[in-house]
């Protein structure tokens, strides 16, 4: 006896400067063609601090529009296990995310694209070469001590004010991170009369550098997680950045003479 679990999928996309969501069917949407990557880290190696952006490849066919227009626009992804309506009736129907185009190709009505979540948005910002606004971010930053809840506060509001109208990027406050410092000193960057030259304006930098003294990673989530109505247009499905971290509360004790001879550093 063979059993076979099939999964599904829906897509939501909302064209810029449109107000109306196209809703993809599995019908349209080519076989196996539909995925989604996240990581947390760089590589396979272990490290702290990574800000990757969560990455969605599809083809799908379309009609009614061009691909100058594809590019840019706002991407809901559903799926569910089985058959949809006793997955709608069992609100077993997961939202998979959020995500922006960022590249297509168009053959016929077949498009070809892949998209980011939210955390692309933290490399998006150009700030101006000269003048005191040159760059906000640490300038705030070297201005007062604060936690690090209010430095990954700080470099998201100061993207907002550069990216403005084009996107709004919101992000979870979380106090309970590791090393928060909430009664001591906190944090602050050095002025530049001391460090002499900053080396970098990119949000994501700075967003890196709070997640790796969190002991964690900076990663794109959803207001509300799990179930939504499928079919009510765009939803509730506004996307969000916090600080993560690695925890487990099951903790496995691998004791000294377990270890290999010699292998341990």
């Amino acid at each position: 006896v063979e059993m076979v679990i099939e999964e599904h999928a829906r897509l939501e996309i909302l064209l810029p400067n449109e107000e109306n969501w196209w809703h993809i069917g599995e019908n349209d949407i080519i076989q196996n063609s539909l995925s989604i990557s996240e990581k947390c880290m760089e590589d396979s190696g272990f490290t702290l601090g990574g800000v990757n952006s969560g990455q969605l490849t599809a083809k799908f066919r379309l009609q009614g529009t061009n691909s100058f227009n594809i590019i840019g626009s706002k991407i809901n992804v559903f799926s569910w296990f089985g058959d949809e309506e006793t997955a709608i009736n069992n609100k077993s129907v997961r939202f998979r995310g959020v995500f922006w185009v960022t590249s297509a190709t168009k053959t016929s009505d077949i498009y070809n694209i892949s998209a980011s979540d939210a955390m692309i948005w933290l490399d998006s910002v150009n700030y101006n070469d000269g003048g005191d606004d040159s760059n906000p971010i640490y300038r705030e930053l070297s201005s007062y001590r604060v936690d690090l809840s209010d430095c990954f506060k700080i470099v998201v509001e100061q993207t907002n004010k550069v990216l403005d109208r084009i996107v709004k990027l919101n992000y979870i406050d979380n106090d309970n991170i590791i090393n928060n410092n909430h009664y001591s000193t906190g944090y602050c960057l050095l002025p530049p009369d001391i460090v002499g030259e900053i080396s970098t304006k990119n949000p994501r930098d700075y967003v890196s550098w709070i997640a790796e003294l969190a002991c964690g990673f900076a990663y794109a989530c959803y207001k509300q997680d799990g179930f939504h109505e499928p079919y009510v247009q765009g939803g509730d499905h506004e996307a969000y950045i916090k600080i993560g971290q690695f925890n487990d509360e099951d903790v496995v004790e691998i004791k000294y003479d377990e270890v290999e001879l010699n292998t341990l550093e």
